[in-house]
């Protein structure tokens, strides 16, 4: 595992807190023109979660209430921390596409709403199996569904009962 000096730690701290600055503006400057989002695209590292949560779920939210119809959010982290996606990611029911990445699902949620779901793609999330199971059933129009590098399933069943003509 790498180490970084102080001054590598101080560079990268104030790169981010740009990002999130312009992140931010950006997000907020789209919302006060009210238009509708078609693709809201997240990659970035971190070296810890707790110190962006905030800006992530805002993020989110603000996605979410404009009513985006791609939400891919990728999070890498170091270690084994992952990043907790907050409830209001469930109510998204204009999101067509949903690709996850390096986030923590292992929580339920009570209700999903993705009612126009019709691609879902996990990677390296963190997911129970009980979580799975309400994403097949709960979003009915899902056409596409990728699950790569899951670790703690020892076994994942489900059926599909409608076909394609």
């Amino acid at each position: 595992m790498y180490t970084f000096s102080v001054r590598e730690k101080s560079r990268l701290c104030k790169l981010r807190d740009k990002f999130i600055g312009y992140v931010d503006a950006s997000l907020l400057r789209f919302c006060e023109l009210k238009f509708s989002m078609q693709k809201f695209r997240l990659s970035m590292s971190l070296f810890c979660v707790e110190g962006v949560t905030s800006h992530l779920e805002k993020w989110i939210e603000l996605a979410v209430t404009n009513k985006v119809k791609e939400l891919d959010f990728n999070v890498r982290t170091n270690g084994e921390s992952r990043y907790n996606l907050p409830a209001t990611i469930f109510s998204a029911k204009f999101v067509t596409t949903l690709k996850l990445s390096g986030c923590n699902l292992e929580q339920s949620s009570d209700t999903i709403r993705f009612h126009s779901l019709k691609k879902l793609e996990l990677h390296r999330v963190r997911i129970g199996e009980q979580m799975v199971h309400k994403f097949i059933s709960e979003c009915p129009l899902v056409e596409d569904l990728i699950l790569s590098l899951f670790s703690h399933f020892k076994r994942l069943c489900f059926s599909c009962t409608q076909t394609e003509d």
